[in-house]
């Protein structure tokens, strides 16, 4: 294995999950938060549950997220490559898509949703077809991210 593939890097923007009645959602399990990350660079919506005891998100900060393609994670060497894929980040989860749906059309740029396992923690990313079409059915993903820091 040469190390993790990227499939897509974005910055996002964290935001308190809201219920229809704008109230924040009533979290279902202990030390899990579910944020809506908004990109802000495009118009990419990402829903992720994260072990909040870990690693809380600040609501309005940004954060750096990439998602990678690693084709196994069971060996000594994918293990040591995603180590040093990890050290450079503050939060890493290795889990496997278990959905994929495209609406509708011929358009390459129709809407798109992705679905990710990490263990039972979710990922839900919305985008287009052009943006989300590394991803597969039953890939192995590694997901990484780490707090943008503002300029002073």
């Amino acid at each position: 294995m040469s190390g993790p593939a990227e499939i897509m890097t974005d910055t996002f923007q964290a935001h308190t999950l809201m219920d229809k009645d704008g109230k924040p959602v009533v979290q279902h399990f202990d030390r899990v938060t579910r944020y809506e990350l908004t990109s802000v660079q495009g118009s990419d919506v990402m829903l992720l549950d994260v072990n909040s005891d870990l690693y809380p998100l600040k609501n309005g900060t940004s954060y750096r997220i990439r998602v990678s393609s690693v084709p196994d994670f069971n060996t000594n060497k994918d293990l040591e490559i995603l180590q040093q894929e990890q050290s450079a980040m503050e939060y890493a989860m290795a889990g496997t898509i278990f959905r994929f749906e495209i609406a509708d059309g011929t358009e390459a740029d129709r809407a798109c949703t992705v679905y990710a396992s990490f263990g039972g923690l979710i990922m839900e990313l919305r985008s287009t077809l052009n943006t989300l079409n590394s991803f597969a059915m039953d890939q192995k993903v590694y997901i990484t991210m780490y707090e943008v820091q503002r300029p002073i």
